[in-house]
């Protein structure tokens, strides 16, 4: 069980947050939003160089740095929920090895 849901996340994960970053970065180009800019940030960062254009090139980068930056938000979210979540249902918690209580040494039977 464990197996088929680290390998349904490590397909679904990738995806899903695939999807929020390029939406958020379609979202951001506004009237930029066309082929080929709107296909990929390299594309964008290409056409933005071809034509010299410094305005258009911050654009398209903030445009894709908003993208990454709600990517990394809900990883950071994720990772803060699975935290708590261990934390909550963890059944033994960590114990400094001083205040453990000491164990009686157990008798060992010895064989012929």
């Amino acid at each position: 069980m464990i197996t088929v849901l680290r390998n349904a996340g490590a397909a679904l994960g990738p995806a899903v947050l695939g999807t929020v970053a390029i939406t958020r970065y379609h979202d951001r180009l506004g009237a930029l939003g066309t082929s080929p800019i709107r296909d990929s940030v390299i594309a964008g960062v290409s056409v933005a160089q071809h034509l010299h254009d410094t305005a258009m090139l911050t654009h398209i980068q903030s445009a894709y740095i908003s993208g990454m930056s709600l990517l990394l938000a809900i990883s950071a979210g994720i990772c803060a929920l699975s935290m708590g979540l261990v934390s909550i249902t963890s059944k033994h918690p960590a114990q400094d090895p001083a205040q453990r209580p000491e164990q009686e040494p157990q008798a060992q039977t010895l064989r012929p």
